[in-house]
């Protein structure tokens, strides 16, 4: 006021904290880390996930930063099906409630390609220009070179009944 005095009332301040929303957690828990598979096959994964405030609203495979699937209940699992060769690396993503992500630790996974050696002419003959003749094929399709390794066996003697194959296939 004029006379160079105030007054003032005492008020009570209620700070109410907003809680923050915590990530939940994933765990790709099949397959295991460095698992080995025949191409092509289908792979199952898995994953288990929780979320410390609040729940978990679906899980997420992916095959380095592409989505293959997702499942919106537990037990969460996904199958990635006619996987061709190849080194993959998959993760799990769960999602909570609120939209908030926590994606589990990297596995990588191989898939080798099947190598199959069959007869062309099973009518080959000793001795005779009938020379016996074989088929190398592989599954999947892919750039990696591919060596194929054979040997010979049986009762021929080097040299007379046969002559031995050199080289490698690729």
């Amino acid at each position: 006021n004029s006379a160079g005095s105030a007054t003032s009332v005492n008020a009570t301040l209620t700070v109410n904290s907003v809680p923050v929303n915590k990530p939940p957690l994933a765990s790709l828990t099949a397959p295991a880390n460095g698992a080995v598979y025949v191409a092509p096959s289908n792979v199952l994964l898995t994953a288990s996930a929780s979320d410390p405030d609040g729940t978990v609203a679906k899980v997420q495979f992916l095959n380095g930063t592409t989505l293959l699937g997702e499942d919106l209940t537990a037990p969460y699992s996904f199958s990635w099906n006619s996987v061709g060769a190849g080194t993959y690396t998959v993760t799990a993503t769960a999602v909570d409630n609120l939209g908030l992500a926590g994606t589990s630790p990297p596995v990588t996974i191989k898939l080798i390609p099947t190598v199959t050696v069959s007869y062309v002419d099973a009518w080959s003959s000793e001795p005779g220009t009938d020379t016996g003749r074989f088929q190398v094929s592989r599954t999947s399709l892919t750039t990696a070179p591919l060596a194929v390794f054979y040997s010979l066996g049986g009762t021929a003697t080097n040299g007379s009944d046969y002559q031995p194959l050199s080289g490698s296939l690729t």
